[in-house]
């Protein structure tokens, strides 16, 4: 679902912090195509990092701004789900060392992980 270029510029803070990252990517994008066609230019058609950094700082300085809050925001996501693996990491070496989970050898599991796939797919 793509929104559009008119409601794109006016997402806040909140509104992005809902969307997906590649939504957020979607819409910048989108919104970046809008911004080549209605200076009179043919639309964007290449994504390269320079072309859009190139659209980017041709845009009002508010919306650099707005730009640079959603663009580190999208990092948030990479630090929480660093952080959740960290804990679960954390959580499965404590029960080890209570005795609560064994160790299972490294080539055992992944010959099991292969076999629940083999079986997965037969089904």
């Amino acid at each position: 679902m793509s929104l559009p270029p008119k409601q794109v510029a006016q997402l806040d803070a909140d509104d992005v912090e809902t969307l997906p990252t590649e939504q957020i990517i979607i819409e910048l994008r989108n919104l970046l195509v809008s911004l080549e066609a209605s200076k009179g230019t043919c639309a964007m058609t290449d994504f390269s990092p320079e072309n859009i950094e190139a659209a980017a700082l041709q845009l009002v300085r508010a919306d650099r701004v707005r730009l640079v809050e959603r663009l580190l925001s999208s990092f948030d996501e990479d630090d929480e789900i660093l952080a959740t693996w960290i804990e679960e990491a954390e959580r499965r070496g404590d029960a080890y060392e209570r005795g609560e989970m064994e160790a299972i050898d490294f080539d055992e599991s992944i010959a099991k992980a292969r076999a629940r796939i083999a079986n997965h797919r037969k089904t």
